[in-house]
C-alpha cells in the first residue's frame, strides 16, 4: 500500500513538474519573439526620417503591425518581459513623437498658406464691386496668380477657401 501511494505521489509530482517545464519553455519562447519584435521596432525608429507623408504612413502601418503581433504573443517571464516591454514602448513612443513633430510642422505650413489665401480672398472682396473693369480685371488676374503660387493650404482649409475665392472671382 505504501509503495503504491508513493508511486501515485511521484506520478503527480512528475506531471506537475512537466507542466511547469512546459510553461517555462513557452514563456522563454514568447520572450524571444517579443525581443525580436522589440528589435524590429528599434531598427525601424532608429534610422527613420522622412519628409514624405506616405513614407510616414507606411512606417506607421509597420509599427502598428508590430504592436498587433506583440499583443498576440503570450506572457513572458515577469522580470525580462517588463524590460523588453519598456524597450518596445520606448521605441514606439519615440516614433510617434517624431511623427507628431513632422506633422505639426506641416500643419504650421498649411496654416501660413491658409492665412495668406484668406488675405487674397479679402483683397478680392474689396475689389469685386469696382466698376473700373480693366484695373479690376488686372488685379483679379494678379491675385489668381498669387493664389496658384501659394500651393495647398491642406485638407482642413483648402476647399472652404477655394469656394470663397471662386465666389469672389
Amino acid at each position: 500500500l505504501k509503495n503504491s501511494y508513493w508511486d501515485a505521489v511521484r506520478a503527480i509530482y512528475t506531471r506537475i513538474q512537466t507542466f511547469y517545464d512546459e510553461k517555462r519553455t513557452e514563456l522563454a519562447a514568447n520572450l524571444e519573439l517579443k525581443k525580436e519584435i522589440a528589435q524590429k521596432a528599434v531598427e525601424l525608429v532608429k534610422d527613420f526620417a522622412s519628409s514624405n507623408t506616405k513614407e510616414w504612413d507606411a512606417a506607421t502601418a509597420s509599427l502598428l503591425t508590430l504592436q498587433e503581433e506583440w499583443k498576440k504573443i503570450g506572457f513572458g517571464p515577469r522580470k525580462e518581459n517588463e524590460e523588453v516591454w519598456k524597450e518596445f514602448r520606448a521605441a514606439c513612443d519615440e516614433f510617434f513623437s517624431k511623427k507628431k513633430t513632422f506633422f505639426d510642422s506641416i500643419r504650421g505650413k498649411f496654416d501660413e498658406v491658409a492665412a495668406k489665401k484668406q488675405q487674397l480672398v479679402d483683397k478680392l472682396e474689396e475689389v469685386k464691386d469696382s466698376t473700373d473693369w480693366k484695373k479690376t480685371t488686372d488685379q483679379i488676374l494678379a491675385i489668381q496668380k498669387e493664389w496658384k503660387a501659394l500651393g495647398s493650404a491642406g485638407q482642413r482649409f483648402e476647399q472652404k477657401l477655394w469656394k470663397e475665392f471662386r465666389a469672389a472671382c
